[in-house]
This record gives C-alpha cells, structure tokens and sequence, in this order.
C-alpha cells in the first residue's frame, strides 16, 4: 500500500496529505452536492479549490446504506475541471 501511494504521490503535483485535507474541507463545506443518477444511494460533495493545480473542483463520491444501517462510505475522490455527473441537490448560494 505505501509503496502505491508513493508512486501516486511522485506522480502528483501535490502530495496525498494534501489531498486528504482537501476532501476533508469537501465533505465539511461543499459548494455543491449531487445525486448520482445512476446510483441513487450515492452523492457527489464538490468543492472549488483555487489553489489545486491552478482551480479545479475536488469531487468526493459517498455511498451510503438506508435506514436503519445509515452508514457512509467514501468511495472515491477526484480532480475535476467541471462537474458534469449526477443532478443538483443543493448548491452553496
């Protein structure tokens, strides 16, 4: 595993920390959260980063269980320079 993340890393022009603190603020205070049309149980969180690589979106992608399990899951997060999937649940305003 660590070895993965260092090839990660060494290919990335900024490091996995930083990234793990930018999809903490994404969760924390998204700009925009949108369901996953193909997948109802999961939402996309984005957040605009100005300093990620010039302005990119930081998209983190949750799953979660209905009621009574409501357990989530971080699945995947991403760079984006726009958002294009999933509908529009709520946006910052």
């Amino acid at each position: 595993m660590e070895d993965n993340l260092y090839g990660i890393q060494n290919q990335s022009s900024f490091r996995i920390m930083e990234l793990s603190d930018y999809v903490a603020e994404t969760l924390a205070e998204p700009d925009e959260v949108r369901r996953d049309s193909r997948f109802p149980a999961t939402r996309i969180f984005a957040r605009w980063c100005e300093h990620v690589k010039g302005g990119k979106f930081i998209a983190v992608v949750v799953v979660s269980d209905p009621p009574p399990m409501e357990r989530y899951w971080v699945v995947t997060a991403y760079i984006a320079r726009k958002l294009t999937q999933g509908v529009v649940e709520w946006k910052r305003a």
